[in-house]
């Protein structure tokens, strides 16, 4: 029988101390009194049994999440200069390379990265029912006329995560690069899933994290290889394909080579 425990929890580099509803009685949360050892190991922390836990939908922006800065994405006026995206003049160290849209916050998410790679979908439920989303279709760029990353009303809520079966041949990588070795948002990451028939890639999926308001598949990545071996110069071409259109700003030029070189190590991994 679900119970709800009080558990000491990491967010943002912050220990909180958090209610967390708890399914399994073999699962004990941490001890909210217990020192903090854990921390930066692979834990399952509350429980980790077949389950995706966060948030879907979540802006890290330090504009964004400052109340006295009017930013575009929260609906500033323009009398406050809230029609506008500060990073575009200001401080721009995590903000996008890759499509770029009125905001330039980028989205935060590891597992929303790994699923796109993976085809995934989500069950989205309401009042008025049920429906099947693929992330793809899920995640969209903020613009004028509607300023979320997402597609989810206010009145829906994502119930499942649904990962299709791979086909025969498949093999996927996971690379992340972040300031710090735990905890942390990443710079960039990237997630890679191929299909490979006789040594040739049959299809690739290849999706980038850190760089763009969503999580970004790279399209050109995906075509450089598909119907090659997974050779260095095939490699090379992704890395390359991958930062296709890429803006750095002011301060997070650094990205681009970040992606080429992150791209190639998860194509390392598959081969």
């Amino acid at each position: 029988m679900p119970t709800i425990r009080k558990t000491k929890v990491e967010f943002e580099g912050r220990i909180e101390e958090r209610e967390v509803i708890v399914e399994e009685e073999h699962v004990r949360p941490w001890d909210t009194d217990a020192e903090l050892r854990l921390v930066g190991r692979p834990t399952p922390r509350v429980d980790g049994v077949a389950r995706v836990t966060g948030q879907a939908v979540y802006t890290r922006d330090w504009y964004y999440r400052n109340p006295e800065v009017p930013c575009w994405r929260k609906g500033g006026r323009a009398s406050d200069g809230g029609q506008r995206c500060f990073a575009v003049q200001g401080e721009s160290t995590y903000h996008t390379i890759l499509g770029r849209s009125p905001c330039n916050a980028v989205h935060p998410s590891d597992p929303a990265v790994a699923l796109l790679a993976l085809d995934a979908s989500v069950t989205v439920v309401s009042g008025e029912g049920t429906r099947g989303v693929s992330l793809g279709e899920f995640y969209r760029l903020p613009t004028n006329g509607n300023r979320n990353d997402h597609l989810l009303r206010q009145d829906e809520l994502i119930t499942e995560v649904i990962i299709p079966e791979a086909a025969e041949g498949t093999r996927s990588a996971y690379v992340k690069i972040a300031e710090r070795s735990s905890w942390d948002f990443a710079l960039v990451s990237v997630a890679a899933c191929l299909t490979l028939v006789d040594g040739t890639v049959e299809q690739a999926r290849i999706a980038l994290g850190g760089v763009a308001p969503m999580p970004w598949r790279a399209v050109e990545a995906e075509a450089a290889l598909t119907g090659q071996a997974l050779s260095d110069e095939a490699m090379d071409a992704a890395a390359e394909a991958a930062v296709a259109g890429a803006r750095p700003m002011a301060h997070n030029g650094y990205k681009v080579d970040l992606v080429k070189g992150a791209v190639r190590q998860a194509l390392e991994r598959l081969r």
